[in-house]
């Protein structure tokens, strides 16, 4: 009888120690922007690339948006405007895990820049 209860306790350790290896983080999308004041002065006509890096982001849909239209569904943001603006660009990551939205940042799109 013994010898059964030990070889039980012996398979729930081996079994209950395979689980712990396969552990995923569940945690929402973590976003860092690629600028420290987000506020950026771009020629009009010029292309701008914004490339944040992003942790547990994976399966992850992004969304930029203006004024709630949307400029892009990629990881990063790559716009040209042809005219003169200031702009407040949002960026939303979601993730089975989660929901994570992006420092709004400002953009001043000019025909002489600082």
């Amino acid at each position: 009888m013994k010898a059964f209860i030990f070889s039980i306790l012996v398979l729930l350790f081996f079994i209950t120690s395979c689980n712990k290896n396969d552990v995923e983080i569940k945690q929402a999308p973590i976003i860092e922007l690629d600028s420290e004041t987000g506020i950026y002065t771009i020629k009009v006509g010029r292309e701008l690339t914004i490339a944040p890096t992003y942790k547990y982001a994976n399966n992850a849909l992004y969304a930029w948006t203006v004024d709630g239209k949307l400029l892009s569904s990629e990881s990063i943001l790559k716009y040209t405007w042809n005219q003169e603006q200031h702009l407040y660009i949002k960026l939303r990551v979601d993730t089975p895990e989660g929901r994570s939205i992006g420092v709004n940042s400002t953009y001043n799109f000019n025909h002489n820049p600082l």
